[in-house]
């Protein structure tokens, strides 16, 4: 009788383990819409972009349900993916320099997502401030398609690279972005 609690105490833990899955968001891809907005300063402005903080930092994972986790693609943590994805955007679009006299740096002040069958959806609040101390805050609220269904986990996963994208788009298309560019107050 012993054996056999014994057993079943360690099987249980094994089965919930077993259901348990890692699935990682796609990797940044440049967006049209931003790099549209960005080409309005290509010959005006060259930026550099320093660290980007979070109000969780160095999260790496985020726990979906009772299914398992989500990563970034590459494991960075979900502060650095958004740097990433904003450099990338910049380089792009010829405005991304290292030794530029404008320096932008970024916090994560909220990354969140809701799994519920009607509004599923990423939440991203981010401010981006330049060293010439001007800044902007925006909130992006992406939808995730199918918050009921089985696979919700990876589909989430998977909107988290779309949801940056509109999220840096909001940024540059933000009335006060130009004054981040500046070079004086």
């Amino acid at each position: 009788m012993r054996h056999r609690d014994v057993a079943r105490a360690l099987l249980v833990p094994m089965l919930a383990l077993a259901g348990c899955s890692t699935y990682a968001a796609d990797r940044y891809v440049a967006s049209a819409d931003t790099g549209q907005a960005l080409r309005a300063y290509q010959g005006k402005a060259t930026v550099a972009v320093g660290p980007f903080a979070a109000a969780v930092p160095n999260q790496r994972e985020m726990k979906c349900r009772e299914k398992g986790h989500f990563t970034t693609p590459d494991g960075e943590t979900f502060e650095e993916f958004v740097r990433q994805a904003f450099v990338s955007e910049l380089i792009k679009a010829d405005l991304y320099a290292p030794e530029a006299p404008v320096t932008l740096t970024g916090r994560l002040l909220t990354l969140d997502f809701s799994q519920g069958v009607a509004d599923a959806s990423w939440t991203l609040q981010f401010e981006l401030r330049s060293t010439n101390k001007q800044w902007v805050t925006v909130l992006e609220r992406y939808p995730i398609a199918g918050g009921a269904d089985p696979d919700a986990c990876r589909q989430t996963a998977r909107a988290l690279m779309p949801a940056v994208q509109h999220l840096l788009a909001k940024i540059v298309r933000h009335p006060n972005f130009p004054r981040l560019l500046s070079t004086t107050r």
